[in-house]
């Protein structure tokens, strides 16, 4: 399932977000598209920056996970 992205919003929600973080900000977190699974439910496909290194899964060989899964 394609999913349109603008990539010149893309990078500007990204330049956004990590300016939010530091000081007292450890995580932010947007959505950058809203899609529908195979079951035909609406789902967001969120960006997450972060400091803490412990909020993600590491897959060797892979992509890096966030652990926190939202519905």
């Amino acid at each position: 399932m394609a999913i349109d992205i603008n990539q010149t919003h893309l990078s500007q929600i990204i330049e956004h977000e990590l300016s939010e973080i530091g000081g007292l900000c450890e995580e932010a977190r947007c959505v950058v598209a809203n899609t529908k699974n195979i079951h035909g439910k609406q789902v967001q496909i969120q960006m997450v920056v972060t400091q803490e290194e412990d909020q993600f899964i590491y897959v060797p060989d892979s992509h890096t996970f966030p652990i926190t899964v939202e519905e």
